[in-house]
């Protein structure tokens, strides 16, 4: 693929994610990144256009007519049903007509949106937030199919010099605060019910299957759990709590508890603050091989960058592969940069 003739760049995410009633459900995550990229991308010479942003810019309820027949409360478990199966003829016309000859710029795309893209030979730059998230500013990731872009991007991975320091502040900040965590206990970390990486096999994924496995996980130790902060009666909570009625909901903060240093052990499907706890020395039994662990391979290849993508000078090197006068790397890091523009945070720091 080349890269040089292609200045139009499309910002979205991930386009077959819709809510009940037709709505987008990523429309705040296009309208940050847009914020983000827009004016260094134009910087370059790139005219940007949005899908979704706005109520003009795509004809959502059209597609998801097309996608999924009627609105309803099963729109979402047919968005999993979609997440990385074939798009259907009639879809492919419907989004293919807004693709063609642009990069796009995606977050958190299914691989049916990234495989389509594959397929009628077209180059996108998929974003993630990396589940590091108790850092100075948060990590963003991001992958593209086009190998040139890949390796210009590795260029500016985060050391681990930066992550160690980050895990050495974190465990300052925490010290020698209560938990009310027994020694040697197995902890669940929760999420929210409609995370894409909770599906496996087009389905959302149910503890209840892996009921004997926990049983012998736990082997009578001590059992808590840990609801995510913005779905705290997920689901896989009451799942939770049909293998364990004892288990005992924790309400401190999830880095107070990974940052304490006791003996215990974590179990999730796949959250990132089980990517954390790992990160500072704990095992974590991920129910889900598609996870940011260690244990899978699923997101190994994204590239972990902390501040260099808001400046044109990155996206010249590493679209365009020209030379620039400065480093990307050079340009300044500004603490909560990121956070303050997404307005989130997944836990107190």
């Amino acid at each position: 693929m080349t890269q040089m003739s292609r200045r139009h760049a499309i910002i979205t995410g991930d386009l077959l994610r819709a809510m009940p009633d037709f709505s987008f459900h990523q429309r705040g995550n296009v309208r940050w990144l847009t914020g983000l990229l827009r004016t260094p991308l134009e910087r370059i010479g790139y005219q940007v256009s949005t899908l979704g942003a706005h109520d003009d810019d795509f004809p959502f309820s059209d597609l998801c007519a097309t996608a999924y027949s009627n609105p309803g409360d099963d729109i979402i478990s047919k968005w999993a049903h979609m997440f990385d199966g074939p798009m259907s003829g009639s879809v492919r016309d419907f989004i293919g007509e807004y693709f063609q000859s642009a990069t796009i710029f995606l977050f958190e795309a299914s691989p049916t949106i990234t495989s389509f893209i594959n397929e009628i030979d077209g180059i996108y730059v998929n974003f993630r937030i990396h589940p590091l998230r108790f850092g100075s500013d948060l990590i963003m990731t991001m992958e593209s199919n086009d190998r040139c872009i890949m390796n210009r991007m590795r260029n500016y991975e985060i050391p681990s010099d930066i992550i160690d320091a980050e895990i050495a502040s974190l465990r300052a900040r925490w010290a020698n605060r209560p938990t009310g965590i027994h020694n040697d206990s197995l902890i669940f970390l929760g999420q929210t019910r409609h995370d894409a990486s909770i599906i496996v096999n087009g389905e959302f994924m149910s503890l209840t299957r892996s009921a004997d496995n926990l049983n012998a996980l736990a082997s009578g130790r001590p059992v808590f759990h840990k609801p995510h902060p913005h779905d705290l009666d997920a689901p896989m909570i009451t799942q939770w709590l049909k293998i364990f009625p004892e288990s005992q909901e924790l309400q401190t903060s999830t880095y107070n508890i990974i940052a304490s240093q006791q003996k215990m052990e974590f179990v999730t499907i796949s959250s990132g603050a089980g990517y954390e706890a790992e990160l500072l020395g704990y095992k974590v039994n991920f129910l889900n091989p598609r996870n940011w662990g260690k244990n899978s391979g699923v997101f190994s290849h994204f590239v972990s960058v902390l501040h260099e993508y808001w400046y044109p000078s990155f996206w010249k090197y590493v679209l365009l592969g020209e030379p620039v006068s400065q480093s990307p790397a050079a340009a300044c890091f500004v603490p909560d940069r990121l956070r303050r523009v997404i307005g989130m945070e997944w836990a107190k720091r």
